[in-house]
């Protein structure tokens, strides 16, 4: 539908009211507005004047050889930007993973099962419909009046006569078409969902048989002539081409729930015995540590979600569980082994780094001072 096609007429009144409106305030104010005529040519050569610029590039890179700050100037900028290195605080963590893979084995799926599954989910195991045909697009614009329209089904429809007598489509399609994606192609719509189309256009395609013309077809873009190519039929597959692929997706989620299930156990069991670690329960259960970090708040973990699990991480006290985490192969336990607090390192740590900093600034400041000798020079 079109915006003119959903207003009430009180909604379309109103809106003509505004414009008429707005016509007449702008008359008001531009009515005794006189601009010179030098105006005029300012403005004319600040949008159309062009002008060459010749510069050179004078680059602090030419300039990092040349400087060797000394250790007062180091000392002195380690001093002034001692914020700039503060290294954030980190954590530390310790964590059992309970992957889905590793329930696999522990898993049956039967036919009978998998038959199931297949009876309620047809849906996803149907093919969509699709066409392949070609279109001369003759565009209506929106809100076109009834003359506008009838005037451009007539042109449609001596499109339409002219391949009926003979008329090559594609050839026509690219002389008259006004579908830019597809006129240079002879309309070729391509192998596409039949559904993906304006409905009437792949309504009418669908029932079409191939090397078929149609009289025009309108639509919300325009009337279309069209031609079929080939269709091809919604098709269900059978429940033996599909069965093994169901099967090992109820394998995987199955297995995912029963590896929810045991790290929902161990956080359980963890939390109420107040454990100042994993160990005990890794090894009571079969199971490994593993560790992380140090690590930043905003750094990475390896984890699908694991900007949420450092930043939940980060609120516990040393020795706390966290709560189970997805980690997409499966879940995660983890408890907090370290917090490391923010500081500045001493200069000693980061000297050469300080060095690297400072040589690109007293490379800057020579470049600057070279670029100010060009100028004089000038």
């Amino acid at each position: 539908d079109t915006a003119y096609e959903r207003m009430t007429p009180h909604e379309f009144e109103e809106g003509q009211r505004r414009n008429i409106f707005q016509q007449r305030v702008y008359s008001i104010i531009t009515e005794n507005v006189m601009v010179e005529s030098a105006e005029v040519e300012a403005l004319f050569k600040q949008k159309n004047d062009t002008f060459n610029l010749y510069y050179i590039p004078v680059e602090s890179k030419r300039f990092e050889q040349v400087v060797s700050p000394d250790e007062e100037q180091i000392k002195e900028y380690y001093d002034k930007n001692r914020e700039s290195y503060k290294i954030p605080p980190k954590i530390r963590l310790s964590y059992i993973e309970f992957p889905a893979d590793a329930y696999l084995k522990d898993i049956e799926v039967s036919q009978d099962e998998a038959r199931e599954y297949y009876d309620s989910h047809k849906d996803q195991y149907t093919s969509q419909a699709k066409v392949h045909g070609r279109h001369i697009l003759i565009k209506v614009p929106q809100g076109a009046d009834e003359s506008l329209a009838a005037e451009k089904m007539a042109a449609a429809q001596k499109i339409y006569e002219e391949i009926s007598a003979g008329g090559d489509f594609a050839e026509l399609a690219k002389k008259h078409s006004e579908d830019p994606g597809t006129n240079f192609i002879g309309g070729d719509i391509g192998l596409v969902p039949k559904d993906s189309l304006p409905q009437e256009m792949g309504d009418k395609l669908y029932s079409m048989e191939a090397g078929q013309i149609s009289e025009p077809v309108r639509t919300y873009l325009g009337f279309h002539i069209l031609k079929l190519e080939e269709k091809q039929e919604s098709k269900l597959s059978p429940f033996e081409e599909v069965s093994a692929s169901i099967m090992d997706m109820m394998k995987h989620q199955r297995a995912r729930i029963l590896a929810k299930d045991h790290a929902e156990t161990a956080f359980t069991t963890l939390y109420e015995r107040g454990d100042a670690g994993l160990d005990t329960y890794a090894g009571d259960n079969n199971l490994k540590v593993k560790e992380i970090g140090p690590v930043t708040e905003d750094g990475t973990i390896g984890f699908v979600h694991g900007e949420e699990i450092l930043k939940q991480a980060f609120m516990y006290p040393v020795g706390e569980v966290g709560s189970v985490a997805d980690i997409e192969t499966g879940f995660i336990v983890y408890m907090v082994k370290e917090k490391i607090n923010s500081r500045i390192p001493e200069m000693n740590e980061i000297r050469g780094k300080i060095i690297i900093d400072i040589s690109a600034e007293m490379a800057l400041d020579k470049a600057q001072e070279h670029a100010k000798e060009l100028i004089e020079k000038e």
